[in-house]
């Protein structure tokens, strides 16, 4: 089985350091697509540094044989004891040209971490394969596998 494909936003909640200051994590991704020859990441922040700050790793468009998408904004960021990521993309199509083509108008992953909690969120519109359109449940990690061609991680 070769490819996996998703969206995604990750994010650690910042931890109170031995020295009573905070540490920040998160990363921002637009469009991740893994396959057998290697991992593709479109829009990708990286690692937020435990010191915190703002990283933008936003782009205008992506035109591959994997994937096709506009505007894919994607910002990690920490400080005043606060984390958050957040990744949105327009226009995607995964798999473009292929009979089993995943495309969307719209996908959005935001979280949020404080000391005391976290909270998270996304978007998902008008999400289709092949043509077919898929409903898009609103429990974390829904998984869609087109056997023997990908599987599809929604909510992740």
């Amino acid at each position: 089985m070769g490819t996996t494909l998703l969206l995604a936003a990750f994010l650690i909640a910042p931890l109170a350091g031995a020295t009573g200051g905070t540490t920040y994590s998160g990363r921002a991704t637009g469009v991740f697509v893994h396959t057998a020859l290697g991992d593709l990441r479109f829009a990708d922040t990286g690692e937020l540094p435990p010191d915190g700050g703002v990283i933008d790793a936003t782009v205008v468009s992506v035109d591959t044989s994997l994937a096709r998408a506009d505007v894919l904004l994607s910002v990690t960021m920490g400080f005043d004891q606060t984390a958050q990521s957040e990744a949105a993309v327009a226009d995607v199509s995964l798999l473009p040209g292929n009979a089993n083509e995943v495309t969307a108008d719209f996908v959005r992953a935001h979280s949020l971490a404080t000391c005391t909690g976290v909270a998270g969120e996304s978007e998902l519109a008008n999400v289709r394969i092949g043509g077919q359109p898929i409903v898009v449940s609103t429990r974390p990690d829904q998984v869609i596998t087109v056997a023997g061609v990908f599987i599809l991680i929604l909510n992740e």
